[in-house]
């Protein structure tokens, strides 16, 4: 039997992992047109319970690597318009990263991922 290796994300936590530029891409979109839907979202949604939460997001200049995304992972998903769960969504763009395929630099999955995880576990 194997060792267990036990690996941190690169990012902040796993819902990060949804800002992340081949996640968006897989979602159709990118990551400016992704502020203007947060910023069009706080815009008319001043009451909603997660207000707060998305306002923080926007206050740190929109920092998608080191932002605490939980609470509004939801709304984040409805914003790229994507009408599968968030995990789904992750997968599937990690998925392509072990077919060869992926980004790179600050924003790519990869880089959020974190080093052991994308040499470790996916071996990419």
């Amino acid at each position: 039997m194997k060792p267990v290796v036990r690996c941190r994300l690169g990012c902040r936590a796993a819902e990060n992992l949804i800002l992340a530029d081949d996640t968006l891409n897989l979602a159709g979109t990118h990551w400016d047109t992704v502020i203007d839907g947060c910023k069009r979202w706080l815009d008319a949604y001043s009451n909603h319970t997660k207000y707060v939460q998305m306002k923080a997001l926007a206050d740190t200049n929109f920092d998608r690597f080191n932002a605490n995304l939980k609470d509004i992972r939801n709304i984040l998903i409805a914003i790229l318009g994507v009408s599968r769960p968030w995990e789904v969504l992750v997968g599937q763009a990690i998925a392509k990263l072990t077919n060869g395929h992926g980004h790179q630099g600050e924003h790519s999955l990869r880089n959020y991922l974190g080093e052991k995880v994308s040499t470790k576990i996916l071996k990419i």
